[in-house]
């Protein structure tokens, strides 16, 4: 997901992972984990150095209980 350093942000990307982890039903607190992306996303506005578009990744790999990354960064990685 794209997204511009803006107070919007935060709210959009909430929406965006709710909708995204509806389907995997995962064994974690969904609500806590849009809690974290609201989180990061804030830090990223508030703290990042660039007027530029950044991304957010959530990783998920279901081995061993649902486990739930997020990756916010100015550039994509390689």
């Amino acid at each position: 997901m794209t997204l511009h350093p803006t107070p919007e942000s935060v709210s959009r990307a909430r929406r965006w992972f709710l909708k995204f982890i509806a389907p995997y039903d995962p064994a974690c607190s969904v609500e806590d984990c849009a809690l974290m992306i609201s989180e990061l996303v804030t830090n990223a506005i508030v703290y990042g150095r660039s007027d530029d578009s950044w991304f957010v990744r959530v990783d998920l790999s279901p081995f061993g209980g649902t486990v739930v990354s997020f990756t916010v960064a100015e550039a994509w990685p390689d």
